[in-house]
């Protein structure tokens, strides 16, 4: 099949959660499909593009510079968006010269099926195309903004996230409503996207891990280190940073003094910077090769209190042999188990003692890194779920009738 993958940026080098589950399938698929990337991207990735090209992929880059999520102009762009019946979240993914590079392509080309590689891009879909349309959710956005507003303290903050609410509400409904298919990481998402928004259409596609890439390596463990990874420019991961070591990491402490936390991810925000004068913290930035950090931690920790979808980052960690503590929320959509393949707690307080008890107990460790690495084999190998995509665009492309031109 001829596809045309709308995605957020160039999904090259795979180093954030979006970017591990479509490259990880993508790559897979390519050999087999006639695969179109068209996305913005950053001038300075042009060699990202003759990489993707190396690799088999048609690629229509939209050059823009990519946008900084602080200072003057991104507070500004968040005032104007007031005026915008669109969320921010849309209208900054957005642009005339990529909605019209889409055009282009649909209409000069003979594509099966359009793979829309998240929910707010399909913005820049035309409508005409919508129904031999692919959508991925990587996330119920709407339910990650409801819970934002569930924990902002600020009444500013609150109101503008309000305000952004009910635009993603009627946006997000009406995007998965006419789309061919809706793709969903987790049938728990799959079930509240048929519930909230009346889509018949939708599978699931869960996420996984490269099996072969992260192995289970020598003992380098380090006593009391522990480790967070994931993204540091979004609100989520940003927020549970801050949770962490602030509320967390001194009740841990009492027990361990030398216990002590690497956040390791990509574009980490000044907030999360400062984290570090809060003891022993230490914050990396983006990282070549995130398993030696992996590596040298007793227990990976996964403190979100807002989110969706589900976890890249408990993925690895059990693809490792890593014992996980994690919230009711980081781990929702996996086969999670307390006790069995991780351990789950929701406060302060009890998050802290899973904490020290996995510390204590190196054979409670390894059988729970054991149990993990089992879960991810039997149910989150790439290898095995990339076929269930392709077969998303085949029944979208069927339905849709023969090919023929989009527009």
């Amino acid at each position: 099949m001829r596809v045309l993958a709308v995605t957020e940026d160039l999904p090259y080098p795979p180093d954030s959660g979006w970017k591990l589950r479509t490259w990880n399938l993508l790559s897979r698929l390519v050999g087999e499909h006639d695969i179109t990337v068209v996305c913005h991207a950053d001038p300075a990735e042009a060699e990202v593009v003759e990489v993707l090209r190396e690799r088999g992929f048609r690629v229509a880059p939209v050059w823009r510079r990519r946008r900084v999520k602080a200072g003057p102009r991104f507070y500004a762009s968040l005032l104007w968006n007031l005026a915008d019946r669109r969320p921010y979240l849309v209208s900054a993914h957005c642009s005339s010269a990529l909605r019209n590079r889409i055009a282009k392509l649909l209409t000069s080309g003979r594509f099966d099926v359009v793979h829309c590689d998240w929910t707010p891009l399909v913005a820049n879909v035309p409508c005409a195309a919508r129904a031999r349309t692919v959508v991925t959710a990587h996330n119920v956005e709407t339910e990650i903004w409801k819970r934002y507003l569930s924990i902002e303290r600020n009444p500013v903050r609150a109101s503008y996230i309000s305000r952004q609410l009910r635009k993603l509400v009627a946006f997000e409904g009406q995007a998965l409503r006419l789309a061919g298919l809706v793709v969903a990481v987790s049938s728990r998402d799959a079930e509240l996207i048929r519930s909230w928004f009346g889509c018949e259409g939708v599978q699931v596609v869960c996420n996984g891990v490269d099996l072969d890439y992260f192995r289970r390596v020598s003992d380098s463990e380090r006593d009391g280190k522990l480790l967070y990874v994931g993204s540091m420019d979004t609100i989520a991961n940003a927020d549970a940073a801050r949770w962490v070591v602030s509320e967390v990491l001194p009740l841990v402490a009492r027990r361990h003094p030398q216990v002590s936390l690497e956040i390791v991810g990509r574009s980490p925000t000044v907030a999360v910077r400062r984290l570090t004068r809060h003891g022993p913290v230490r914050v990396t930035g983006s990282v070549a090769d995130v398993r030696p950090y992996y590596g040298a931690t007793q227990v990976v920790v996964v403190p979100l209190r807002i989110g969706g979808g589900t976890r890249l980052k408990i993925l690895e960690a059990w693809a490792m042999g890593k014992a996980v503590v994690s919230t009711s929320l980081g781990c929702e959509g996996l086969g999670a188990c307390h006790g069995r393949n991780l351990l789950i707690a929701d406060d302060a307080s009890t998050f802290a003692e899973a904490i020290v008890k996995l510390l204590e107990d190196p054979v409670a460790r390894r059988a729970l890194g054991e149990a993990g690495r089992q879960t991810v084999a039997a149910h989150y190998d790439w290898d095995v779920i990339a076929p269930r995509l392709a077969e998303a665009w085949e029944e979208v492309a069927l339905k849709a009738g023969p090919t023929c031109r989009v527009l």
